[in-house]
């Protein structure tokens, strides 16, 4: 770099002060637009979590509701061996 634009690139005191306050009152005045978004964003959290356990709720009745496995085969039917299919 040259001297010239080395210059150019640096800050002085005052100049580095006022870009300080600058990103400072930037920031506070973002503050409550985060907090803001912040909540939005647990509520949405929250709603969703409370959605999945009244699915699972309705999966776990579901379950307990369908009739067992074993329950569909009739008993009156005997089983018949399989066999291999012959050519």
């Amino acid at each position: 770099m040259t001297e010239e634009t080395m210059n150019q690139s640096e800050l002085s005191k005052e100049q580095l002060a006022e870009r300080q306050r600058e990103i400072h009152e930037y920031y506070t005045s973002q503050i409550p637009f985060l907090q803001t978004q912040k909540e939005y964003e647990t509520l949405i959290t929250e709603l969703e979590e409370l959605e999945l356990r009244r699915m699972m709720a309705r999966m776990r009745m579901a379950q307990i509701m369908a009739p067992a496995p074993d329950e569909d085969e009739s008993e009156d039917e005997p089983k018949k061996p399989r066999s291999l299919k012959k050519n």
